[in-house]
C-alpha cells in the first residue's frame, strides 16, 4: 500500500472467500446449460419452434456432466467450491495451484 493510502481516511477492505459458493453454482448452472443445449432449446421454445434437424443432428453434444473431467486453474476460494461441487456429480476433477506444497 501506498503511504498515502494508509494516511488517508480511505477504507481498505479484502472480501476474500465471500464469493466462493455463489460463483461455483454460477459457474456449475453454466456448465449444465452448455451441456445439455439449454441455450438452443430455450431459443426455439421462444419462437415457438422445435427443429429436429439444428436441436439433434447440429447439436448431437446433448450430454451429462456425470463421468467426465473438470479442469480447474486455481484451487483458490472459486476453484476449491467448484471442484466439490462437480465431484459430488461423479465428474473427474484435474485442477492447479500457484503454490506447490510439499507431501
Amino acid at each position: 500500500l501506498f503511504p498515502e493510502m494508509i494516511a488517508s481516511d480511505v477504507v481498505i477492505t479484502n472480501s476474500r472467500g465471500l464469493h466462493g459458493i455463489p460463483i461455483a453454482e454460477h459457474i456449475l448452472g453454466v456448465m449444465i446449460i452448455l451441456a445439455r443445449q439449454l441455450h438452443v432449446a430455450y431459443r426455439h421454445q421462444l419462437e415457438g419452434k422445435w427443429p429436429r434437424r439444428e436441436m439433434f443432428d447440429l447439436y448431437p453434444t446433448f450430454s451429462e456432466l456425470y463421468g467426465h473431467t473438470a479442469g480447474i486453474i486455481g484451487l483458490g476460494g472459486i476453484g476449491l467450491a467448484v471442484a466439490e461441487r462437480v465431484k459430488a456429480m461423479g465428474m473427474r476433477v484435474i485442477a492447479t495451484k500457484r503454490r506447490v506444497e510439499a507431501v
